[in-house]
């Protein structure tokens, strides 16, 4: 059975790195405006490329550095309570994303194989 993740060393540095740049763009957007969306494209990549474990990762950590952006904005019209609230369903949301993107990785797979082994046949 192949693995569909590639074994590159230099993903996980890539992922790092354009997670970083997108909390740089939420942290330059302020706390007015909220850009959650862009989180998806490194969680989706780490996903797809990686695996689960990098996408995982990220999922839990990119919504933290958003709660610690949080801490240190002064916002009066909300609360702590909030914003924990808002990280900790951010956080269901993206783990969400990386499970159905490795779902649609091992369908895909599974799927390849069997077609495979029908034109042996």
């Amino acid at each position: 059975m192949r693995e569909h993740y590639t074994a590159s060393k230099f993903l996980p540095v890539a992922w790092i790195i354009l997670s970083l740049l997108m909390l740089g763009v939420d942290y330059v957007t302020g706390p007015i405006i909220q850009f959650p969306v862009f989180y998806v494209f490194p969680i989706a990549l780490a996903t797809w490329y990686s695996g689960p474990w990098w996408g995982g990762a990220l999922a839990a950590i990119l919504p933290l550095g958003r709660l610690v952006f949080s801490m240190t904005w002064d916002a009066p019209w909300r609360t702590m309570e909030h914003v924990i609230v808002n990280t900790g369903i951010r956080i269901v949301a993206f783990l969400l994303l990386v499970f159905l993107i490795h779902k649609v990785i091992t369908k895909s797979r599974d799927i390849r194989e069997q077609r495979q082994a029908e034109l042996k046949l």
